[in-house]
């Protein structure tokens, strides 16, 4: 023992020291080490998965941005289409429409004729019939002579006088 130190207690201790470092890592490091390893390798593992995943979900939502706007010009399409279509109706329409008025016009204007030409036909029936009648009476008057005795009738009352102008 040189200068009190006693050098195998000196050993003992390192010894010690050693087999406690050494037992503390074969028990307590290495599991935490590895347990810790694998943790690391399990989150970089769902980061690549997650990584995998967005990229599949990036493609994906680019592939139906792509169905998207071909719906689009699809449904653009279709509403010109449409448009063309109803505007096509309705030149059609407006064609039947003017087509179905100028037939009521030639059928109310062939109506007027005809109406008008009835009732001319009726007025010269009683035109015909007036006349007529009218020359029946004279020639009935004139046959009796009352209408020349009436007419010298009325005169003589108006102008107070006989016939050949005396008084």
């Amino acid at each position: 023992m040189v200068l009190g130190i006693d050098f195998l207690q000196i050993f003992l201790h390192l010894f010690n020291i050693i087999l406690l470092f050494g037992g503390l890592y074969i028990i307590l490091y290495k599991p935490v080490k590895d347990f810790m390893e694998k943790r690391e390798a399990h989150y970089r593992k769902m980061d690549e998965d997650a990584a995998e995943t967005m990229k599949a979900a990036n493609e994906a939502r680019e592939k139906y941005e792509k169905a998207l706007e071909q719906v689009d010009d699809e449904i653009a399409d279709r509403k010109k289409a449409a448009s063309e279509e109803i505007t096509r109706m309705k030149q059609s329409q407006e064609e039947k429409a003017r087509k179905d008025a100028a037939r009521i016009i030639d059928d109310a204007k062939a109506e007027g004729e005809r109406r008008k030409a009835n009732i001319v036909d009726d007025a010269r029936e009683d035109i015909a019939r007036m006349i007529e009648e009218a020359t029946s009476k004279i020639l009935l008057d004139r046959k009796s002579g009352s209408s020349f005795d009436s007419f010298l009738d009325e005169a003589e009352k108006t102008h107070g006088g006989n016939s050949d102008g005396r008084k």
